[in-house]
């Protein structure tokens, strides 16, 4: 019977083994399969940090086009009238860009269509009110200003 028991153990100690070698395979592909999610998961963080930024600057280019625009109505100074056409001229690329960032995403497609209808009306009457100015119709220059137009166009 010893022959027997020790035959046992041993088939026992097989199984046990194999049981854990299959255990540790599990384990090992569980964490292969957890490890490539971790890194789309972190993919489409940086997407999504990736497309705030390029609103972001968007943004912060359309209110420097604002801010040159009313510095030019109240100084006339050249200097303001550059930094318009820099900021202007830096706004559109950026929203093309987001375009690409997001093509993924058929609402955000359409709403960026919207945003750069939106913008370029905004640029518009940016422009008119520096014509104006240039113009000497400080008056009608401020009075867009003053009824804040951009802000009706925008808010649509």
């Amino acid at each position: 019977m010893n022959e027997i028991s020790a035959r046992r153990r041993s088939i026992v100690q097989i199984v046990l083994l194999a049981a854990a070698f299959l255990v540790l395979v599990a384990i090992s592909i569980a964490s292969l399969y957890w490890l490539k999610r971790a890194r789309e998961d972190a993919a489409w963080v940086a997407h999504t940090l990736e497309v705030q930024n390029q609103i972001s600057l968007a943004l912060l280019q359309m209110r420097r086009a604002e801010s040159a625009e009313r510095g030019y109505l109240l100084t006339a100074l050249p200097a303001f009238e550059e930094e318009f056409e820099q900021s202007a001229e830096g706004v559109l690329p950026l929203l093309h860009q987001l375009q690409d960032h997001t093509r993924d995403n058929p609402a955000q497609q359409q709403a960026l269509i919207d945003i750069i209808a939106l913008s370029n009306g905004r640029i518009a009457q940016f422009r008119h009110v520096l014509e104006l100015s240039r113009a000497k119709k400080l008056d009608d220059a401020t009075e867009i200003v003053r009824i804040n137009a951009g802000a009706l166009t925008m808010n649509r």
